[in-house]
């Protein structure tokens, strides 16, 4: 195995590119996350978020590059070995076989556990503890082919969670929930990144990401075009990345909203 030093730097992503046939989605993406850190993922449709999430779990496609996780080369190692140092929750999650909340749930614990390994009743108190954490508790014996596709997002967010792993890696996590379930998963995030984590989102709300990141990798045309702390964020950039006029207005706390202006 292929191990990096990098210190704080929990999650590492080094020279990556992915074509397909002849277009190229994502060229010569670097970039680090530190523990205790949350980073968004921003960029116009088609700029490459999710391939790129997909190619750092180690689960898309990847024609150059290496990702670090834990100072460990991806490529060097097993799938079991990756899910136990980093957690995927994909976009608008569909489920289609019909296992129960709680056996979806435990699904999270198999890099731990094995693939013929026993669930053991720490495994399913960390499942239900997980269900609690995204408010499914008492969820346990419905179907998750009965479930709205809110409930089925938090599902998966509490799948993610039960691998109890230091990299989470989130795509639009909030998009199927109503305003007090996603407020709690962001806080839910938080807490996780003051307990260690490094959390990478990939995001269409640029209000969310000024709220709720540390910094914001801004994507366009498969390239990173810029890094900025929420802060730091202004017209201009947001002008360049999205093609549009943009107000940002300063909020009591310190914080800031941005609209695109017609």
């Amino acid at each position: 195995m292929t191990m990096v030093k990098r210190e704080e730097e929990m999650l590492v992503v080094s020279d990556l590119h992915v074509s397909f046939g002849e277009r190229k989605v994502l060229d010569g993406i670097s970039f680090e996350i530190r523990k205790n850190e949350i980073c968004g993922l921003l960029g116009p449709n088609g700029s490459g978020k999710s391939t790129l999430l997909g190619a750092v779990a180690g689960v898309g496609k990847k024609d150059k590059g290496e990702v670090f996780a834990e100072g460990l080369a991806l490529s060097a190692t097993s799938r079991r070995a990756v899910a136990r140092r980093v957690a995927v929750v994909p976009q608008q999650t569909v489920f289609t076989m019909p296992f129960t909340v709680l056996e979806t749930v435990l699904m999270g614990r198999f890099p731990a556990v094995g693939r013929f390994g026993k669930i053991s009743a720490d495994d399913i108190e960390t499942a239900r503890r997980a269900l609690k954490m995204v408010d499914l508790e008492g969820f346990d014996d419905r179907l998750v082919t009965e479930l709205s596709g809110g409930e089925s997002q938090r599902v998966a967010i509490a799948r993610a969670l039960a691998q109890e792993t230091n990299i989470l890696l989130l795509d639009e996590p909030a998009s199927a929930l109503d305003p007090r379930h996603a407020l709690s998963v962001y806080g839910l995030l938080r807490e996780k990144r003051r307990e260690g984590s490094a959390i990478l989102i990939a995001l269409h709300d640029i209000n969310s990401a000024l709220q709720w990141c540390d910094r914001i990798f801004f994507l366009k045309n498969g390239r990173l075009f810029d890094v900025r702390k929420p802060e730091q964020v202004d017209t201009l950039l947001l002008a360049a990345i999205f093609d549009v006029s943009w107000t940002i207005y300063p909020l009591p706390d310190g914080g800031s909203v941005a609209f695109p202006r017609a």
